[in-house]
């Protein structure tokens, strides 16, 4: 990933591999042992920028004072600039937070920092005072980075390790995106090549995709018709959860990697609803589920006398806010809690469905 200024201490710098990628952003203020750098100067918008293969979801935060408020999201498609955050006030300290699309096939990106914020439902509009309490009020606790604002014209500017640039990045969204969709794309980098031709003119052939853009040299029009095949194709692959009870719950999965186990939450599920916990195409037999249900005001549900969760014997890592964590061992040492798992048998199953009763 392209920095403009330092690297956050706190993030670490990913790579691509099937994995989480966490990244510090381009523009964000400069730490130096967790030092805050007060900003100087005050601008009505942040320019908000996608250099990566993915598209993006955006959440902005601010703090002034004790006031603080957080709203999203925002979504930029791969090489766009958008302004945003017209709304914050005067002398308010401002913070990002993002992810890739759901669409996306994978863990996907995560672009975040150490700012505590709440967040709603990918894709819900929503506006949301105070960062407290996330859990208990309905919400998703997620931590914000903050944005440098000395400049008269403060930029975010998203990017991987490719560093593809705004040009490249809509060519290697493409790839991205026939890579979601199967085709076979075994390298995302921004340039189009003959696999990727091949690919292309196959896409083109079996969705019928309209000739003004299937020969347009702009790239862009073949992305957002193949972005919105990857939406509809999205719903029907991975484990989700259906929680057929009448409490709010909050899920989690893990599943084995190259590198070990990797646990991942939180996923938030209403009453009579399902939510996608694994965002691919299920390749290993055995995953890793847990559950547990909350009452209106987020307390833990009992029933029986017993609290109301759908766990195992298997103990993996996880945190109170919305996490993505790598390994089971020394939970405690890193920081995290640990919950038991249980283990989920798939067979050769490419999707699967957890129901919680």
């Amino acid at each position: 990933m392209r920095f403009c200024l330092s690297f956050l201490p706190n993030l670490e710098r990913g790579h691509w591999s099937g994995e989480i990628v966490r990244f510090a952003l381009a523009g964000l203020i400069v730490f130096a042992f967790s030092i805050f750098v007060a900003p100087v100067a005050q601008a009505a918008t942040v320019n908000l920028c996608n250099e990566t293969s993915y598209f993006l979801q955006v959440s902005l935060a601010y703090a002034d004072g004790a006031a603080s408020r957080s709203e999203g999201w925002i979504a930029i498609e791969p090489g766009r600039c958008v302004d945003a955050f017209e709304t914050r006030p005067d002398n308010a300290q401002a913070y990002v937070y993002a992810v890739s699309d759901h669409a996306h096939a994978g863990t996907g990106l995560l672009f975040d920092g150490r700012e505590r914020f709440c967040i709603d439902e990918l894709g819900k509009d929503f506006e949301i005072d105070g960062r407290r309490e996330c859990r208990l009020r309905g919400f998703t606790g997620v931590d914000f980075a903050a944005i440098d604002l000395r400049s008269k014209k403060p930029r975010v500017t998203f990017s991987e390790p490719q560093d593809y640039k705004r040009q490249r990045a809509v060519t290697a969204a493409v790839q991205r995106l026939l890579q979601d969709l199967g085709y076979d794309i075994s390298l995302v980098d921004g340039f189009v090549g003959r696999q990727t031709e091949e690919s292309i003119r196959e896409y083109v052939a079996a969705h019928n995709v309209p000739q003004k853009i299937s020969n347009s040299s702009n790239r862009s029009d073949l992305m957002l018709h193949m972005f919105q095949t990857v939406k509809a194709a999205a719903a029907s692959r991975g484990l989700r959860f259906c929680n057929e009870t009448s409490y709010l719950v909050w899920a989690a999965a893990g599943t084995v990697t190259a590198q070990g186990v990797m646990s991942k939450g939180w996923v938030r599920i209403p009453a009579g609803s399902c939510r996608q916990a694994m965002n691919e195409q299920l390749k290993e037999r055995y995953y890793f589920t847990y559950a547990e249900a909350v009452g209106p005001d987020g307390e833990q549900v009992y029933e029986a006398g017993r609290p109301k969760i759908w766990s195992g014997e298997f103990p993996l890592c996880v945190k109170s806010t919305r996490f993505v964590i790598e390994g089971n061992e020394d939970c405690a040492e890193r920081g995290f809690n640990v919950a038991r798992f249980r283990r989920v048998d798939t067979g050769a199953a490419t999707t699967w469905t957890v129901t919680l009763e």
